[in-house]
């Protein structure tokens, strides 16, 4: 029963990023609502967040907080995350979040954006990747094991801008 409301939940969020017209969202706003989602660990973030817009579906605070839930849960001991900028030359824009958990084995890794590859039937980084596709951007898991988990976020440089 519980591997069909994790389906249920993941057919609602795809069919819900159909529905809506990409918007212009402000990253510290995003991470802002994060914060507020889940206070047990603090969420720290670069000032350089308050001028960047990102152009994506109302669902891109849940990716947010869908990486937040997985910091917590697998990261073990995770007492803080924190979230950085890198602008390319090329012009896309990389967004780092980095936690100071566990971080995940090798094998692990190598499959984390594919369903119920952790632990368990969720849909959950799945459902992260394909969230953000949907604007254009590509994430990958990058840290090492026993030093936290690094996911980075890229997107193309028509998808994001300075704002004000």
């Amino acid at each position: 029963m519980e591997n069909i409301g994790k389906f249920m939940e993941f057919a609602a969020w795809i069919y819900d990023c159909t529905l809506f017209q990409p918007e212009w969202q402000l990253l510290s706003d995003v991470f802002e609502k994060v914060r507020e989602f889940d206070g047990r660990i603090p969420l720290d973030y670069n000032i350089r967040f308050n001028k960047i817009e990102i152009l994506s579906d109302h669902s891109l605070v849940n990716v947010f907080e869908k990486l937040f839930e997985f910091s917590i849960k697998y990261g073990q001991v995770t007492t803080k995350v924190s979230v950085d900028l890198v602008e390319s030359e090329s012009g896309s824009f990389t967004i780092i979040w980095k936690d100071n958990g566990l971080g995940l084995l090798p094998e692990i890794r190598e499959k984390v954006f594919e369903k119920g590859r952790v632990t368990g039937p969720g849909f959950g980084l799945l459902l992260v990747k394909e969230v953000l596709s949907f604007s254009g951007a590509k994430i990958t898991e990058k840290g090492k094991d026993g030093e936290g988990s690094l996911f980075e976020i890229t997107f193309p440089a028509e998808n994001w801008r300075h704002s004000g």
